[in-house]
């Protein structure tokens, strides 16, 4: 499993998906659109932008509601829903 932490550049709704998210994620050495089940836990998905994660990032992509996702975004799950795993000073990989 290669696991690296990211940056959220852009998120944006999938129409007519309630859960699903479609994140632009800078990895360092390359941005990659990753599409997560995070929604319900973000009724502002602009607050997600700028925030560091953990990323699996040697996923094979796969295709949800259309969209194909380049890997998959780590959380931790809470009785009422779920916590993203935070980076404050982690860097993203570099070329």
């Amino acid at each position: 499993m290669q696991l690296r932490v990211g940056q959220i550049l852009a998120v944006e709704p999938i129409p007519k998906a309630k859960k699903l998210l479609k994140l632009t994620v800078d990895l360092g050495h390359e941005k990659r659109t990753i599409v997560s089940g995070i929604a319900q836990n973000f009724p502002d998905p602009l607050e997600l932008i700028d925030r560091k994660v953990l990323v699996v990032a040697n996923l094979k992509p796969a295709k949800l509601m259309g969209v194909e996702s380049h890997g998959m975004i780590l959380v931790g799950h809470l009785d009422d829903g779920l916590e993203l795993i935070k980076f404050t000073d982690a860097k993203e990989a570099q070329k």
